[in-house]
């Protein structure tokens, strides 16, 4: 069930995981102090619907897979892959407030999740609700 604070944390654009810890997405961007966690955070925001290997973007960037995970994990203190499936997940949460009527499957597709499957369970670990009851009651 979604509380209140779950509520605002989504319409101000967080999304709260399991510890209740929020992350500001666009903030990750306009305050890194580190030239290499703004390249790979820009570059997530302009791939994120692609399907994509770390190891594409890590080329395509011109820095190994290692140091890329490194230098997220040091700065935003969660690992790569959680923060792109937390960035994949916003994106999709944006497309089903912009338009209701979007099915589910759609927005997991659009916001880069191949796998619907696992949209939905990376959906519920981190807003604690299945996208069925998202759609029920906050998208009312």
């Amino acid at each position: 069930m979604v509380d209140v604070t779950t509520q605002i944390q989504l319409q101000r654009g967080q999304l709260a995981d399991t510890d209740g810890i929020a992350i500001d997405l666009l903030k990750d961007v306009r305050y890194s102090r580190d030239h290499v966690v703004t390249q790979v955070l820009t570059w997530i925001s302009e791939h994120y619907a692609c399907k994509f290997t770390i190891a594409e973007m890590a080329s395509d960037l011109g820095y190994s897979e290692s140091y890329i995970y490194k230098k997220i994990k040091d700065h935003l203190g969660v690992t790569l892959n959680d923060y792109l499936n937390r960035y994949r997940i916003r994106m999709a949460i944006n497309q089903l407030i912009e338009d209701p009527s979007m099915l589910i499957y759609e927005a997991a597709d659009a916001s880069g999740f191949s796998d619907y499957k696992y949209f939905n369970q990376v959906f519920k670990k981190y807003l604690g609700m299945t996208t069925t009851d998202f759609k029920a009651k906050v998208l009312q």
